[in-house]
């Protein structure tokens, strides 16, 4: 499925797609560590592409699939909006306007 499509899924609750996703068993912890681990390989690298993919997987994650009430998740959770701060504090000169648009579809 491409980006465009995620994100849309992301974003619109209406879709019929959306109430199969919101029955998904929640995501384990650790499936979000990983998430968290190439988001931030992706930062160091700079690689534009991947860090756009894993906010779109962020917003779909975090809408449909993970539930904070362990204290494990709370703190991917934590991770994760640690990542998406630096990403939204970062020099105009490193980031885009998409991804900027995208961290905060995320937080959101």
């Amino acid at each position: 499925m491409c980006i465009h499509q995620l994100s849309l899924l992301a974003t619109n609750p209406n879709l019929p797609i959306t109430s199969v996703l919101g029955k998904q068993h929640p995501i384990e912890a650790h499936h979000l560590s990983s998430i968290c681990d190439i988001m931030e390989k992706a930062m160091v690298n700079g690689d534009t592409c991947i860090i756009r993919c894993i906010l779109v997987v962020f917003q779909v994650v975090f809408k449909f699939f993970f539930s904070p009430q362990t204290e494990r998740n709370r703190d991917i959770i934590r991770r994760s909006g640690l990542l998406l701060w630096q990403l939204l504090m970062a020099p105009k000169d490193q980031i885009c306007l998409e991804i900027q648009k995208e961290v905060c579809l995320a937080i959101r």
